[in-house]
């Protein structure tokens, strides 16, 4: 039976388990907006910038744990898109992006020529280096086999975004599909899984005094959020995340020692520095989660385990085993290997583990909370509190917004919780929240902290929240300014700032005046006592809210820090070393503890 190309389009996006698609009208995409406003199985949601288009279909691929879909016309449009689409490439989230060209009649020839239609641009080799796959469709035969592909590979093996450009007369063209080569993967998705390398992985474990099990992204991206906790559980080891894993195992799992990395949580880096095996799934191992400095678990043997081979060569790190497998069939295979045996850690070391948690929690002591303005780990420990297992907490590109979650967000069992770790993007808050509130049916309450800085790089997504009533909440930390490079030069410049704040070129709105003119309710809140019963306030309402957070300037930040040597060079603090430091005495305490041991 004859279809039209954008009516297969939907059909095909729907099949896969899609609802909602999320885009900006455009006269290069009249006909796939026609047919998408046709679908009975489908709803479109309309976004006021197509960058915000994309972060959004991410959002909702994070949140459903599926492919997220949007539709941006061409030019303008497509160029506008891509930055969110980077995103969705460097953290691997499944992102379909289907764009409008002119007609193929008036493409131009790009080998001499830059632009023949309106607003045309030859969007493909803009796309490809942060697209698994990114083509334009210049013939209706090809349609079907183009679109399977892209569908394949947004999911298969390391997902990401793929790009299907559709010039206007082939999203009018009528086609039999039935009548068109499909497309059929070449081999496996997923590398072979070694069974020496299981048997080697399994002996090294049960070998092992002082193992910690990290989970990265890919344990997420993998569906293998299950066998990662069985694998604990049997394995009674303690586990640490990354901050794309942040949800994999909540707070109150005995055995979730917490978060590593300089931005991390001490407890968690304590563990880490002084393991004598590190088993690292699902995870890049990045800069941002072993820090600059080398020396990152300089007491243990470090297995890696990843599905793309590019992550397993670092350049930073010794990696001693690395491992090329899909995360969940490699946790599925070493289960089968280790339940035979009874193992345990030392119980000397289950018993510094849980000292650390104990003496080292992620809130800070009281000295060091701010008084007079609101201090943000006091802001999220109290959402901490009252958070649902059902909310879908984002985490925004700000200091008060990821690194500060990152720390002291104690996730609940169910809770999503996510930020953009690898762009980490300014902007990319406020319609990740849209995103993960339209996701499931719309049934999760959609939480968000960000800075007064990166929300406005796309604040017009406020009308988005405003036209659909969304049972969304947004905290701005109101720092009066870009905190993160007010920080920096202090530090590093003798205090001279520019395009920080408004004394440097930076200024806010009137949070207050904008959420009215957004039709938005807002709140206030100044100091940290005013914090439960306003949390509690917000949370009883589906309305969308704007509460806005007074944070000082002088706001800590817990970390290991960089600092500059008397030589004028800037060093980094290995990651057990975080600020507060702690007396030299201490840190050499619980660094030494186990050096007889080995």
């Amino acid at each position: 039976m004859a279809i039209s190309v954008s009516d297969y389009v939907f059909q095909r996006v729907a099949e896969a388990g899609v609802k909602d698609v999320f885009m900006v009208s455009g006269g290069g995409i009249m006909y796939l907006t026609d047919a998408l406003n046709r679908s009975k199985d489908l709803r479109y949601w309309c976004n006021y910038h197509e960058q915000a288009c994309a972060i959004a279909a991410e959002g909702y691929a994070r949140t459903t744990e599926n492919l997220g879909v949007c539709l941006v016309t061409t030019g303008p449009g497509s160029t506008n898109a891509l930055s969110g689409v980077a995103g969705a490439f460097v953290d691997s989230i499944p992102v379909l992006v289907i764009s409008g060209q002119v007609r193929t009649g008036i493409m131009a020839d790009y080998s001499y020529q830059r632009q023949v239609g309106p607003q045309e641009i030859n969007i493909t080799p803009m796309a490809e280096p942060v697209t698994k796959h990114c083509v334009t469709v210049t013939k209706p035969e090809d349609l079907r086999y183009e679109l399977e592909k892209c569908l394949y590979l947004t999911r298969a093996g390391r997902p990401g975004p793929v790009w299907l450009n559709l010039p206007l007369d082939i999203q009018s063209a009528m086609i039999e599909p039935d009548q068109q080569r499909s497309f059929v993967p070449e081999g496996k998705a997923t590398p072979e899984l070694d069974p020496a390398a299981l048997g080697q992985i399994a002996e090294l474990l049960l070998a092992s005094k002082r193992p910690v099990i990290i989970g990265g992204n890919g344990i997420v991206l993998g569906h293998a959020r299950k066998a990662f906790r069985e694998l604990v559980a049997k394995l009674q080891i303690p586990a640490l995340s990354t901050i794309s894993g942040m949800d994999i195992l909540a707070e109150d799992n005995p055995l979730f020692q917490g978060r590593i990395g300089p931005g991390g949580q001490r407890r968690a880096n304590f563990a880490l520095q002084n393991s004598d095996l590190v088993l690292a799934l699902g995870t890049s191992l990045s800069i941002s989660a072993i820090g600059f400095s080398d020396k990152f678990a300089p007491k243990a043997k470090k297995v890696l385990v990843n599905i793309d081979a590019g992550d397993l060569k670092k350049k930073n790190i010794t990696i001693e085993y690395p491992v090329l497998a899909d995360v969940k069939e490699f946790i599925e295979g070493l289960l089968k290997r280790v339940e035979a045996h009874t193992y345990q850690p030392t119980q000397r070391w289950l018993d510094a583990c849980a000292m650390w948690k104990r003496e080292y929690p992620p809130m800070p002591a009281p000295e060091h909370l701010q008084k007079s303005h609101v201090d943000i780990y006091a802001a999220y420990d109290e959402l901490s509190r009252q958070l649902d297992n059902t909310d879908v907490v984002v985490s925004g590109n700000s200091l008060d917004g990821c690194i500060i979650a990152y720390q002291n967000h104690r996730v609940k069992d169910g809770q999503v919780a996510f930020t953009s770790a690898c762009m980490g993007a300014m902007g990319w808050d406020l319609p990740a929240l849209v995103g993960a509130c339209i996701a499931d049916d719309q049934k999760r309450r959609g939480v968000l902290v960000t800075g007064d800085g990166s929300v406005l790089f796309n604040i017009q997504e406020l009308m988005f929240l405003a036209q659909n009533r969304l049972n969304a909440k947004l905290f701005i930390s109101n720092n009066d300014g870009y905190q993160s490079m007010r920080n920096t030069q202090r530090r590093f410049f003798d205090g001279r700032e520019i395009g920080t704040d408004k004394l440097s070129g930076v200024g806010n709105p009137d949070f207050r005046k904008l959420a009215e003119a957004f039709g938005l309710k807002y709140m206030l809140i100044e100091t940290n006592d005013q914090l439960p019963d306003a949390i509690k306030t917000v949370f009883a309402d589906k309305d969308p809210w704007i509460v806005e957070m007074l944070v000082s300037q002088e706001q800590q930040r817990f970390r290991a820090n960089s600092y500059r040597k008397p030589d004028g060079t800037i060093a980094s603090r290995p990651m057990e070393d975080m600020d507060p430091l702690l007396p030299r005495e201490e840190l050499e305490r619980n660094m030494t503890m186990f050096d007889n041991d080995d």
